[in-house]
């Protein structure tokens, strides 16, 4: 019982969140279209039948619908190359422009939602603190000593583990000085990095590694880029995800990875409003992720269908157009009965 009082309250919030989503995505197109000075012929918020309808000054019409969920933008009708305010017709430029504005919309609230995570909670990372050295390394060659905290490593102030990466990488067979503090003392210890191998490439190997954990408090222009690096970071753990359901045909997590990615530590110790604002960003950029995939009726279809309009110099043919909306809905059909029939048997 516990557990359907729990998804009773759950599945109203994911779908409010996700509805609010298409939202921002669809007012996306609109403000690029505006931007673009091409006219607007619909704006419907929500799905189901109209309550209300209204007309703005640009000849807008504004559609409130009964579930207030969703959205969709509808530009002017398209008719023919002749039609001057026609979008498909229109400049590639400004279709390319339009037809991004979508997933943009959504990748720049998630960065906002991020920055503002980090600003709230702090980073959680490992310092730099050589909490165990390894036997016959550089580092315990040159004297360090477990629990040394480093704070400049070839001149370059360090505060998290991660900071050093980028220093030892860059550096193999070369010396590298490091200031670290040990009792209150602050010394230079000097050490000529081994190289080693990763993934083909030869990379400076100092031979510490650090087990202190911390939440780091900060400021705006560090939230910021907390914010765009997260972002980042959930575009990559998407493609992860999808990839390795594919691979192993099990199924992603979205909660645990949007967690990990906004890194708070697990939903026995966040807020719940911290979960869900890392939920919505998440979801945010896999929304944007997916309307970018080159297939017809997304974004990423309507974008490669002007880029390759680019290239060739002229529109694409009406048969063509319906040969690959038919293609696109075959190979969704497809993917959802895939899908469908691996859950029927898995289960």
């Amino acid at each position: 019982m516990p557990e359907l009082a729990r998804a009773a309250i759950a599945l109203p919030i994911i779908f409010a969140v996700a509805g609010l989503l298409l939202l921002v995505h669809e007012l996306g197109h609109y403000v690029a279209a505006r931007a673009c000075r091409r006219p607007v012929r619909l704006v419907t918020i929500g799905f189901g039948p109209k309550l209300i309808d209204w007309i703005d000054r640009r000849g807008t019409t504004w559609r409130l619908a009964l579930v207030p969920i969703g959205g969709y933008v509808a530009l002017h009708a398209d008719t023919t190359q002749s039609d001057q305010l026609s979008f498909r017709f229109g400049p590639v430029l400004v279709r390319l422009i339009v037809t991004a504005a979508g997933p943009v919309a959504n990748l720049i609230p998630a960065a906002i939602l991020y920055a503002g995570l980090a600003g709230v909670t702090g980073e959680i990372a490992f310092m730099a603190v050589a909490s165990s050295i390894e036997p016959g390394s550089p580092a315990e060659r040159v004297g360090f000593q477990p629990g040394d905290r480093i704070t400049a490593a070839d001149g370059i102030p360090v505060v998290r583990f991660e900071d050093l990466r980028p220093i030892l990488e860059s550096h193999p067979n070369l010396a590298v000085r490091f200031e670290v503090i040990r009792n209150r003392e602050t010394l230079a210890l000097t050490a000529a990095l081994a190289p080693h191998d990763q993934d083909g490439q030869t990379i400076g190997h100092l031979g510490i590694w650090s087990h202190e954990l911390r939440t780091r408090h900060v400021g705006i222009r560090e939230a910021v880029l907390l914010g765009l690096q997260r972002s980042w970071q959930a575009a990559e753990a998407t493609v992860a995800d999808v990839a390795r359901a594919i691979r192993t045909a099990g199924r992603p997590n979205p909660l645990a990875t949007a967690i990990d990615v906004a890194g708070l530590k697990g939903p026995a110790s966040a807020p719940g409003f911290l979960l869900l604002i890392a939920l919505t960003a998440f979801l945010s950029v896999g929304l944007a992720l997916t309307n970018l995939l080159p297939m017809p009726m997304l974004d990423g279809g309507a974008i490669f269908v002007a880029l390759t309009e680019l290239i060739r110099r002229r529109p694409a043919s009406p048969a063509a157009l319906a040969f690959a909306n038919r293609a696109g809905a075959a190979a969704l059909a497809s993917l959802f009965a895939a899908a469908s029939l691996h859950d029927l048997f898995a289960h």
